[in-house]
């Protein structure tokens, strides 16, 4: 899975509105191929994070919070050609791994979508674990990305105050509707 530079900054962005509270929303993408650790490589390339604005959220949930707006949401991106490839949701301080919750909603959801006609094959689910960090000194603002063997590990300091720092480790999750399993996928960013 390859996210786009704008989609990678969208999802940063997001999780930083509100650092204390989980936040979520969708994911819009195709399958492609591109070039990833030297080689044209078939994956899943993610364009746009939209966020879930009329959400219900707290350091350990994030639901919508308006189901009609949701729904408009759904109908919106699919209404302009567009198709949702998957969600994204982020962690407080926790782990960059799905949960059971998470697993039962995503299930609800594509129930949902089914009912509504919605054929999705394959659904990918971005966990974010954010965790803060207050430095005893003042640090320059940058933002520097790692790759881990399937996840990305990010450190964002100095954004919102010197002496802070963000740290986000970011991973994938494949479930596959038709035999109803999950697997981690790998992550690239450029």
């Amino acid at each position: 899975m390859f996210i786009e530079e704008s989609c990678f900054a969208a999802l940063v962005a997001s999780c930083l509105e509100t650092p204390h509270k989980e936040t979520g929303g969708f994911l819009i993408g195709k399958e492609e191929r591109r070039f990833i650790d030297g080689a044209r490589t078939k994956c899943l390339t993610l364009n746009v994070a939209y966020p879930v604005q009329t959400r219900r959220s707290g350091r350990g949930y994030w639901q919508p919070g308006n189901l009609r707006a949701y729904s408009r949401i759904v109908d919106s991106i699919r209404a302009m050609g567009f198709d949702i490839v998957g969600e994204y949701h982020s962690h407080i301080e926790d782990v960059a791994e799905l949960s059971r919750e998470d697993r039962d909603f995503i299930e609800d959801e594509l129930k949902d979508f089914e009912r509504k006609g919605i054929k999705v094959p394959n659904w990918i689910e971005i966990v974010i674990d954010m965790s803060k960090r207050e430095y005893e000194r003042k640090r320059t603002r940058g933002c520097e990305c790692r790759d881990l063997q399937k996840k990305v590990k990010c450190s964002l300091k100095g954004i919102r105050k010197q002496d802070v720092g963000y740290f986000l480790t970011i991973a994938a999750y494949w479930f596959d509707t038709k035999n109803l399993t999950y697997s981690e996928a790998y992550v690239h960013i450029p």
